[in-house]
């Protein structure tokens, strides 16, 4: 399963998939960076990244992560715009601001929250710059490691801090 994946003018790279408990719930992050490939000879010019999601995800139990340095983030189905129509994505949006564009030299950083933690597996990936698609449709799927539909059967994460709030009010506190 690729980590890294060139796409049109750009080289896109996995990084990590961490499962972590927030508020008492099971979530995990899907990190990805995203840079300019020297040796492309195609125009620089992205305007979203999209990765298609698990079909059987809910829109609810997706959540924003981060962009660096800026933009927007979708999630729900593809218009046909690069993907398909009614495939389930997430969509980073509006990256041709001029402020964002530099950040590309050395690599922006993507990811998005999904709630419970995943196996991973092949998922395609598109860039948008302008009208353009890439892979454009007529072409293979270009594929990089995602979020599979299989939630992961054991996962690690750290223990609590802190006493333990049940049985807590079985303590006697005396000044």
């Amino acid at each position: 399963m690729p980590d890294q994946a060139t796409v049109g003018a750009y080289i896109i790279t996995f990084i990590s998939n961490d499962c972590r408990l927030e508020s008492g719930e099971l979530i995990q992050e899907w990190v990805y960076t995203v840079q300019e490939d020297p040796e492309s000879q195609l125009p620089y010019n992205i305007s979203h990244l999209e990765l298609e999601l698990c079909p059987e995800f809910n829109v609810s139990d997706l959540m924003d992560g981060d962009i660096m340095p800026g933009g927007s983030f979708e999630f729900g189905p593809g218009n046909d715009n690069c993907v398909p129509d009614g495939i389930l994505r997430v969509k980073w949006d509006e990256l041709t601001d001029s402020q964002i564009q530099p950040y590309f030299l050395s690599g922006g950083k993507f990811s998005f929250i999904v709630k419970g933690c995943f196996d991973k597996e092949e998922k395609n990936i598109y860039v948008k710059g302008g009208p353009n698609c890439f892979p454009p449709s007529e072409d293979p799927p270009i594929t990089i490691t995602g979020p599979s539909c299989n939630t992961r059967t054991t996962t690690t994460v750290p223990p609590p801090r802190g006493i333990p709030f049940k049985g807590a009010f079985n303590y006697k506190i005396e000044d």
